[in-house]
């Protein structure tokens, strides 16, 4: 009987910790992962695999510089992945506050679950916080918001203009 109890509370336990063993914690926000065709919570990422993701936590924000010299500021229980192979195509689930260097002849994408958001060179924020919603707010410059369903026409975005996407609609410009 005692060791049957053990073999229930033992193994278990040590199944969690050597789950857990691997994921990033607050110490370690930054991991390299990878799967041929999803991104980290799921969702294709066009490019292939996953190369890096970045995490923050309850509270916490963190600034990142790409190579690229572009910055990200990435808000509160938020997740960007990267795709590997490029410099300029993210996943995002959260919220995130892009500076968009000008690189000619280099698009930079932001994905959501919802939403694709293409870029050249501009300031704007990527809400996908709600499941199934993402919205987009431009402060410089000028985006593309499409939906993931590609029968759907993108929608221009320039400064001071907002944006949304809902799952299995297409992409619509908000008043001001």
């Amino acid at each position: 009987v005692a060791a049957t109890w053990v073999a229930l509370m033992v193994i278990p336990v040590a199944g969690i910790w050597m789950w857990n063993a691997g994921a990033p914690g607050p110490e370690s926000p930054v991991r390299q992962v990878g799967s041929p065709t999803t991104s980290p919570v799921g969702t294709p990422v066009v490019s292939g695999a996953v190369a890096q993701v970045t995490t923050t936590g309850d509270g916490e924000r963190r600034t990142l510089t790409l190579a690229d010299g572009s910055v990200v500021l990435l808000e509160p229980n938020s997740r960007l992945s990267q795709a590997l192979g490029t410099s300029r195509e993210f996943f995002l689930a959260g919220a995130a506050t892009f500076t968009v260097q000008h690189a000619s002849g280099a698009t930079f994408r932001v994905r959501s679950d919802v939403a694709v958001v293409t870029v050249t060179g501009t300031i704007f924020r990527v809400d996908a916080t709600t499941a199934g919603v993402t919205a987009v707010t431009v402060s410089e410059g000028r985006v593309l918001l499409a939906g993931t369903d590609a029968a759907a026409p993108a929608v221009a975005l320039s400064a001071g203009e907002r944006g949304r996407v809902r799952e299995g609609e297409g992409p619509v410009r908000k008043p001001r």
